[in-house]
């Protein structure tokens, strides 16, 4: 929820980056759990796709949780399959 509000203080990458115009989310997706998943989550997904070093994980110790995909459906097919891999 919290990325998703324009009322928030600017803290995380993420608040700075959805600043700029050309910046928007599109889908979001979640994962309930009882445990942290969020870095095995980005590590899966950053397999053999491009990143930015050091964007978005300030408070841990991975490389990066910002990936970059040419287009939407690359995307949401390697997400959606990540995310499915943690059932």
């Amino acid at each position: 929820k919290r990325h998703l509000s324009d009322n928030k203080k600017k803290h995380w990458h993420i608040d700075y980056l959805l600043l700029n115009k050309n910046s928007k989310i599109e889908k979001v997706y979640t994962k309930e759990s009882g445990e942290k998943l969020e870095c095995e989550i980005a590590k899966k997904i950053i397999e053999n796709e491009e990143s930015i070093a050091d964007f978005g994980c300030s408070d841990c110790k991975c490389h990066s949780h910002l990936i970059y995909f040419k287009n939407s459906k690359l995307a949401n097919l390697k997400v959606s399959s990540v995310l499915d891999s943690f059932d």
